[in-house]
This record gives structure tokens, sequence and C-alpha cells, in this order.
């Protein structure tokens, strides 16, 4: 009797549903415990928001995350929105264990190594994080391994209830998310190659196709919502009408974020692709990351098919991850892991049975002796990974978010403008959901940078071009809200060529810098001798303060200009931070980019032989290190950097240094 055959006598399809049932019960406990009792930072905070009043959250809208999170907001009867919203990804997280556990079971045979490598994928990092604050992701890995569940079991039967099935989930999926669209090449594979496909009929495709569109009938949300203008609506944010074919179809495809997934270079996407790896094993530990590759390759060994199939789902991830340039890439490399557990399952069966030998070989009783040992060692990867992870997942004491809200606006006078950005979306959360200071306006004039990028950026534009229509836009907004009291939740370097800043406890005020001051040949300035520009500017005076700073402080430069002859452009100042290391100054990342003449009054409208005075706001990063800095001001002009041609100054490279100054403890 085969091994196969064995566990299907041995372990009923009942009795797996209850291992499958107690594992996700056991996860959920888990999740539960550590569950964000409020409002979380950043997209959490904004699809607590937009569920709260069935309102259309960021691209791709999430039809189906929205209703299904309203219900858990309406039927339950404790705690604040957010934490019921929290719930809802604690519950899919959970569900997506026990669904997983199924499918291992079903690839593998293994039973119990499928339940030490479920458990391993419910404390890894990447899946835990997500089920204990408000997202998308756990609905997502949900519906991942149904369907690849789905698909197994019309391999092991042929029976066609399972496509029909495969086609509400497939639906219902793509009504979620987006990502959807790279398990398909693995879905239709496994349709075609893995079960009987020549007994399907036309019928039987219809049937199918009519299933799915059933599900994407979800999509009819968006436009009926937008019709409606709920207060959480971030299509008329960005200007997008939903009711429209084109908005419409823009908005679900994710049209804004095309920059994101089409600007890749070589470069990217190779540092890309490693941190995912590096990620998605360090969900595993090392030891984890060694199982995972020897499980692949026996998994190819012993049924090329299955191993094609799971292939075909770890790598378009891999590959989207790579090429998609977001800030918070990290929120998808658990779809990188998720398929890598199946092979992981493999690998624990490889060390097992090595176990298994090395006692036989030790021991007159045989080799099953080692079989308990064997198991009660692999449960150790699991136990790690919870105790290692908790702390740094736990959110069951996490109210900074609700917090900072609260206090800041709390704290702003009447009428004030608060201008957030992400992460910190929980203020329309505070201010919508929980109604606190009605009076204050709080908006996101990033979101204008987004419709400039899709609209007003013409294909072929430079880079510099690029950075002024984005600016350009953002700073409309603000200028729209310039007569009230405004306020910024970080700093901003766009926002800081216009505006000067002030510290206002964990907010800034922004002052209005007005027009460059322009005067006529002053007798100060003449007798001063620094770099000239390409030519055309004289860098005639600086000022650098304060010179002993600590990370997160202000510093304020001050430039005085001579314009000598016309320039053909306005350029754009770079100032890049250089740390002292053994006696010399070396470029380190931090940099900023402004438009000289704060986009109102640039050096082509400067009069020959005057003197402009310019000063900037620069924030010194708050992972700065104590030590010796030094500043640097590069000029940069229609896509060249201005050479220093003349002055007495320090020459640093293309640029000149402008002073020296020192980070405290």
């Amino acid at each position: 009797m085969s091994a196969e055959q064995q566990v299907t006598g041995g372990h009923t399809r009942r009795r797996h549903l209850l291992v499958a049932a107690g594992l996700g019960l056991a996860s959920f406990a888990v999740y539960f415990r550590t569950l964000a009792p409020t409002v979380s930072l950043g997209d959490s905070a904004e699809f607590a928001t937009a569920a709260y009043f069935l309102g259309i959250p960021h691209p791709t809208g999430y039809p189906l995350y929205m209703l299904l999170s309203k219900l858990f907001i309406v039927a339950l009867p404790f705690g604040d929105v957010a934490y019921r919203v929290n719930l809802l990804s604690a519950v899919f997280a959970a569900l997506s264990v026990g669904v997983l556990y199924l499918l291992i079971i079903a690839m593998t045979s293994r039973p119990w190594v499928a339940v030490v490598s479920v458990l391993s994928v419910a404390f890894a990092h990447s899946f835990w994080s997500k089920a204990v604050v408000a997202d998308v992701y756990s609905l997502h890995a949900f519906f991942m391994v149904m369907s690849l569940l789905v698909v197994w079991q019309w391999r092991q039967t042929g029976e066609k209830k399972y496509l029909y099935i495969l086609s509400a989930v497939l639906g219902l999926s793509l009504a979620h998310h987006g990502l959807t669209l790279l398990i398909i090449p693995a879905l239709v594979y496994g349709v075609v190659a893995l079960g009987p496909f020549r007994k399907l009929r036309l019928g039987h495709a219809l049937f199918m196709s009519a299933v799915v569109l059933l599900g994407l009938s979800f999509y009819l949300y968006l436009p009926l919502r937008y019709a409606q203008n709920p207060p959480m609506n971030f299509a008329a944010m960005i200007d997008v009408d939903l009711t429209t074919f084109k908005g419409f179809t823009g908005f679900v495809s994710g049209r804004i974020f095309r920059t994101e997934l089409t600007s890749f270079t070589t470069e990217t996407v190779g540092s890309q692709m490693s941190l995912a790896l590096a990620s998605a094993f360090a969900d595993y530990l090392v030891v984890g990351a060694f199982l995972v590759v020897f499980g692949a390759y026996a998994h190819y060994k012993r049924d090329r098919r299955g191993f094609l199939f799971l292939l075909l789902v770890f790598l378009p991830n891999l590959l989207f991850i790579s090429a998609y340039r977001i800030r918070d890439i990290s929120d998808y490399f658990m779809f990188v892991a998720l398929p890598l557990s199946v092979w992981l399952a493999e690998g624990m069966g490889l060390l097992s049975d090595a176990l298994v030998g090395f006692a036989g070989r030790r021991t007159e009783t045989g080799g099953e002796a080692g079989r308990p040992f064997s198991l009660v060692l692999l449960l150790f990867l699991p136990l790690a990974l919870f105790l290692y992870n908790f702390g740094d997942v736990d959110r069951s004491g996490y109210r900074v978010a609700k917090d900072y809200c609260d206090e800041n606006l709390s704290a702003v006078p009447r009428e004030a403008v608060i201008l957030t950005r992400f992460p910190a979306s929980n203020l329309w959360y505070c201010h919508l959901v929980d109604g606190l200071r009605p009076d204050v306006t709080v908006v996101d004039p990033g979101l204008a940078t987004l419709r400039a990028r899709e609209f007003s950026v013409p294909r072929g534009a430079s880079t510099e071009e690029h950075i002024e229509i984005v600016a350009r836009a953002e700073l409309s907004v603000v200028d729209e809200y310039a007569s009230r009291p405004l306020f910024v939740v970080k700093y901003d370097s766009v926002l800081a060529t216009r505006w000067a800043f002030e510290v206002y406890g964990e907010l800034y005020r922004l002052l209005d810098k007005g027009m460059p001051l322009v005067e006529r040949t002053p007798e100060e300035a003449s007798e001063v001798r620094l770099p000239i520009f390409d030519g055309s500017l004289r860098l005639v005076k600086v000022s650098l303060e304060p010179r002993e700073v600590k990370a997160g402080d202000l510093l304020r430069v001050v430039l005085s200009w001579r314009a000598t002859k016309v320039p053909e452009v306005d350029p754009f100042l770079t100032f890049s931070f250089r740390r002292r290391y053994e006696g010399e100054y070396r470029s380190i990342s931090s940099s900023y980019q402004m438009k000289q003449g704060y986009y109102l009054l640039g050096p082509t409208r400067w009069p020959e032989g005057s003197v402009v005075v310019e000063y900037y706001d620069l924030l010194v990063l708050y992972e700065a290190e104590p030590g010796s800095y030094a500043l640097d001001l590069t000029l940069v002009g229609d896509g060249v950097v201005l050479p220093v041609v003349a002055g007495t100054s320090e020459r640093v490279s293309t640029g000149v240094r402008l002073g020296e100054f020192r980070i405290l403890e």
C-alpha cells in the first residue's frame, strides 16, 4: 500500500476538516489577542473611514472588501469602527490558515508536516502583521489559497463542481483585488493540464464565465456610490468620474499608479527582487529557508506538474513585486511566501524522513521511533517564529495613531487646515468618523500629484518637467487654503520651496515666504566673491543656521544671488547632506530638490545685476546619526547640472559647499 493510500485510509476528510478548523481557531485566538484596538496609520485608517461611510478608497476601489467591512461594522456590537474592520482581517487570515492546511495536505499527503508548515505561515511576520489591522491583504490571501485548493481538488477528482466553485472564487477575488490577475496563469494551467479538461463542453465554459461575471458585478458598487458622493470618496478627490466608462476603467485598473509600474530599471528590479526573496525566507528564519529550497527540488522530482503549478503562482508575484516601485511594497511579500509554504512542508518531510532513517540505523526498534522526535524538532520553527515576532506584531496596546490625531486636531486654532500625507490618514478617521473638530479641514495635497501624473505630465517629459508639473499641482491645492491657518503633518520639500516651516507641537505651521526679495546692487554684496553657476548666477552670500541641531530639527539656509545675466531656464536647487568620516565628507542618501524662485519668481525674471535673497528650511532626517556634516549645493537646469565656472568658495564635485554643522545626540 502506498504512502498516499495509508494517509487516505488513516485520516478521513472529516478529520482533515477538523484539523483545519482547529488550526484556524488557534491562529484566530492569537490574532484576536494581538489585534489593534482602534485605528492604525496609513491605508488601514483610509479603509476603516471608507467602510464606515460605504465610501470609495484608493484604486482599485475594493468593492467587496468595503461591503464586508460595513457588514462587520453593523453586525458587531463591540469596539470602535476601526476595531471591527481590524477584526475582519483576523477572521480571513484565520480562514486562510485553515484552507492552506487543506491545500498542503492535498499536495503532500503528510498531515503532521502540514500542521507545522501552516503554523509557520500563521506566525510569519508578513502574514501575522496583516491579520491585526484593517487591510485588504488577508482577504486576498484567503481567495488565493482557496482557488489553489479548488484547482487541486479538480485534479484529484475530475468533478466539474470544483470548476464552478473556482469560477465563483475567481469572480469574487477579482472583485476584491487586482493581484488576482497574477495567479490566473497558474489557475489556467491547473484547469487545463492537471484535470480532465477534454471532458468540458462549451456549455460548461459559458456557465463558468457567467459565474465569474456575477462576482465581478460587485464593481457596480463603485459608480453607484460615487453618484451618492459619500464623505470618503477617493475618486472625487482625484477628479475621476466613475459614472463614465473611461473614469471607471481607469480607476479599477489602477491607472494612476502606472508610473510606479513602468518606471522600473534593471537596478531597481534586482534590488526589490532581492528584498522580496530575503523577506520571504526571513519569514521562515534561516532553517526554514533551506527547507524551502530542498523541498522545492523534492517537489520537482516527485511531481513536476504540481511543481510548475506552484511556480506559476510564485514567479508572477515575485516579478510584479520586483517591478512595482511603491514605498509600502513589503505589504506584498506575503504573496511570495504563501506558495513557498508547500515547499516548506516538502522540506520538512525530507528532514523528518532523514531523522527517522538515522534513528533506524541507531536503534534496534526501527526508524519509526524517530518520528515523534522529528515532529517535536520541527515544531521549534513555528514556536521560534511566534516568540520572535510577537513583540513586533502585537498591536493590542497600540493607540499611537488615535492619540496622535486626537491631540493634533485638538491643538490647532479654529478654521485651521491640516495638510495630511500618508501615513497620517488617521486624521481622516478621527475627523470624519469620530466627528472631532468639524471646523477644521483635513486635506491631502498629494492627491493632486496623482491627478497631475495621470492627466498633466506629457509623455516624454524630462525629469525636471515631471517634477515641476507635479509640484505645481500640489502647491495649487495649498494655495486654495492660503487665507486660513495652515499646518502640515510632515516635512514636504515641495511645500518648503514656497513656505517657511515653524514647529507647532507635532505639526509644522506653514508661513508664506512671499516672493524672493529683490534688491538693486547693494554695496555690501558687491565685495563678496563666491562661485558663479554657468556664468549667469553668482552666489554672493550664504547663511546656515543653526550650526548645531538634533535629528528632526530644521536647518535654515539663506542664499543671496546676483543675476550677472539672465539665465535661459529657472534651475532646481539640490541640497545634499554629507557626513564626515575619517577626515573627509562622504555622501549620504538624504538630499532635497527645490525650485529656485519659489515657483513664483525664477531667475529668468530677475533684473540683470540685481541681488535676490531666498531662504529654505531643510529637515534633518530623524535617522541621521550624530556627527559632523556639510551641506552642498548643486544647480540643475533643463536636465543638465550647471557648472561652477568661477569663484573662490570650496568646490565640491559639480557644486559648492555651503557650510558645516553638527548633529548632536
